[in-house]
């Protein structure tokens, strides 16, 4: 049963199963929340105080509290349901390349702070034991996010685009991530066929083995008929097979820093890396945790609608994430730019942000417990009500100050230990 939609002209709220009253709605004129583009350079901020914590005060744990406390509390106060209008939209079009320039300077920012990190880390002897699980998680989470970059990049028609956006997740050993994502992800969604789907039930404990390797597969698969049944090849095993050479460069750099940074720098690599796909497979978790698509045919599915994923409209979380919460949209206009994504009433909506979702997701049982309430609502059609409301917010706030207890009590132990 669909849910009732919002007329976005008169701004009439309508019922919605993630936030009871929603309001999608358009402002004429060039509103600044639409056409700013200043709010998605925050994460340079971020960049910038993460290195001064890693470099000069030698304490990750003030860049991990403004991340994951900072951000989800402010996610509590503040909601973007405004969207583009047609005329809007052609001007944010136009308008692209002072949106798309914090993305260009990430591409290059972000693996320089990677290698350089690993090269710091290596040599350093001077530094508290305690310091490095929290530098380590910052770092690859932050490598994680720039899956996030990479893959708004690589959606755009320009074959440059894709080539730099594919190229963006060299470091991390995964460029499969741009064929499984583009050829298997967007068609199987929301199916049994999809390994990036999380299924209902399915804990995020269970779903990263079964997506790391599921979409390795997969994205050899697309090759092997892209090569044999669209190329006209005997064989996949030809150059032009592009899995040919990901996975050579999953053997070769892994090497090279080996060779050059030694065992210790090694390690610290490896495990930046598996943060950076955890990071990444995390978010693809979330996004259509429990959706389906129903079977109308032999191996043959719905098309692909706005119900198929899930949005937040939390502010912050939508500009450190680039408007990825719009995922619905994102879904349905792939080459749309971020900046110009739509919010929709009908969509399913999760109960906070996607940052506060990606701490929720590692605790199963709160996890569960929260979503069947969201997806029970969804499916029938209804919004929350108050009890289930107050009971959401109350499991959610309950895993926020677990976590809180822990990041603040690092910090302080960090502090002390450096003086």
């Amino acid at each position: 049963m669909p849910l009732p939609q919002t007329d976005t002209n008169n701004n009439n709220t309508v019922a919605n199963p993630g936030i009871q009253q929603s309001k999608a709605y358009t402002k004429p004129g060039e509103p600044r929340a639409l056409f700013s583009c200043l709010p998605y350079y925050t994460y340079y901020l971020l960049y910038f105080f993460g290195f001064y914590n890693f470099y000069a005060l030698h304490n990750p744990y003030w860049i991990i509290a403004i991340v994951y406390i900072g951000i989800p509390l402010l996610d509590f106060y503040s909601y973007d349901w405004l969207n583009p209008n047609s005329e809007q939209y052609k001007k944010l079009l136009e308008k692209n390349i002072y949106f798309k320039l914090p993305l260009l300077g990430m591409i290059i920012l972000d693996p320089l702070l990677f290698f350089f990190s690993i090269y710091k880390w290596t040599y350093s002897s001077d530094l508290p034991f305690i310091f490095y699980p929290g530098a380590l998680f910052m770092l690859g989470t932050n490598a994680g996010h720039h899956f996030l970059v990479a893959h708004e990049i690589f959606h755009k028609p320009s074959k440059f685009d894709k080539i730099i956006g594919t190229f963006a997740t060299f470091k991390s050993c995964y460029m499969h991530f741009y064929i499984e994502h583009n050829y298997g992800h967007h068609k199987n969604l929301c199916t049994p066929n999809d390994p990036a789907t999380a299924r209902y039930k399915e804990s995020i404990y269970q779903f990263l083995p079964r997506t790391i390797i599921g979409s390795y597969k997969s994205a050899w698969n697309i090759e092997k008929r892209r090569m044999t049944k669209l190329r006209g090849y005997k064989t996949h095993w030809v150059p032009q097979n592009k899995m040919i050479w990901f996975t050579a460069s999953y053997i070769s750099l892994p090497i090279a820093v080996f060779m050059i940074f030694g065992l210790r720098g090694f390690a610290l690599y490896l495990i930046l890396a598996a943060t950076s796909v955890i990071t990444l497979e995390t978010i693809n978790y979330i996004e259509h945790y429990g959706l389906t698509r129903k079977l109308i045919g032999p191996n043959e599915y719905e098309k692909v609608t706005i119900m198929h994923s899930w949005n937040a409209p939390q502010r912050f979380s939508n500009y450190i994430l680039f408007k990825l919460q719009r995922h619905s949209d994102h879904h349905e206009n792939s080459y749309k730019p971020y900046q110009a994504l739509s919010s929709k009433d009908e969509s399913p909506m999760l109960p906070n942000g996607y940052m506060l979702c990606l701490i929720l997701s590692y605790f199963p049982k709160i996890w569960f417990r929260i979503m069947d309430r969201v997806l029970t609502a969804h499916k029938a059609g209804r919004s929350l009500t108050e009890e289930e409301l107050k009971l959401n917010k109350k499991d959610s706030g309950l895993v926020l100050s677990f976590i809180s207890f822990i990041i603040i009590t690092l910090l302080i132990t960090t502090l002390y230990l450096s003086k």
